[in-house]
């Protein structure tokens, strides 16, 4: 008779950690598919999508929330195999912040002067992923991701016009 409330306790057990599981795994969420406009004016057909993965939904991180941020560059077809350098702006705080090489954030001044890329030397493929975060936002607020791309022999940017938006409550 003791082997019933066994495997009923067993039973309960196994279904909370399974609704443990469950309840806490993260999700990506698309948060943005921006189609690129370029500095000089000219045609481009390049896109960037951004995700977000968290173990919260995308309208609902808060700053204790692991969030992971990642950019898919789609550029288009004449950039296709050609070496790019990507950039990434964050406007947080009415502040305006550049992702570094190592990972990190670092203030910019808004000149093109000043704007370093993450990522260099990338041979660009039909889809490209970078990480722009993995991690926690410190504060509340709303964040702003601008991102943007050059390729070698060419002098002008391709970039988003609009921000990826990223609200994050207490």
């Amino acid at each position: 008779m003791t082997f019933l409330p066994r495997f009923s306790c067993a039973l309960a057990a196994v279904g909370l950690i399974s609704f443990a599981l469950t309840s806490f795994a993260a999700t990506t969420t698309q948060i943005a598919t921006i189609s690129s406009v370029t500095t000089d004016g000219t045609a481009s057909s390049s896109t960037f999508q951004l995700s977000v993965t968290s173990g919260q939904l995308a309208n609902a991180l808060t700053t204790s929330s692991d969030i992971e941020l990642t950019l898919a560059l789609a550029p288009q077809a004449s950039h296709r195999g050609l070496k790019a350098s990507v950039y990434t702006v964050i406007v947080a705080g009415g502040k305006f912040f550049k992702l570094t090489e190592d990972g990190s954030y670092a203030p910019w001044n808004g000149t093109i002067e000043d704007l370093t890329p993450f990522a260099t030397n990338q041979t660009l493929e039909s889809t490209n992923r970078f990480g722009l975060l993995n991690g926690k936002m410190t504060e509340a607020g709303s964040y702003l991701y601008f991102v943007a791309y050059g390729v070698e022999g060419e002098s002008r940017l391709l970039f988003t016009p609009d921000p990826a938006q990223i609200p994050v409550t207490e």
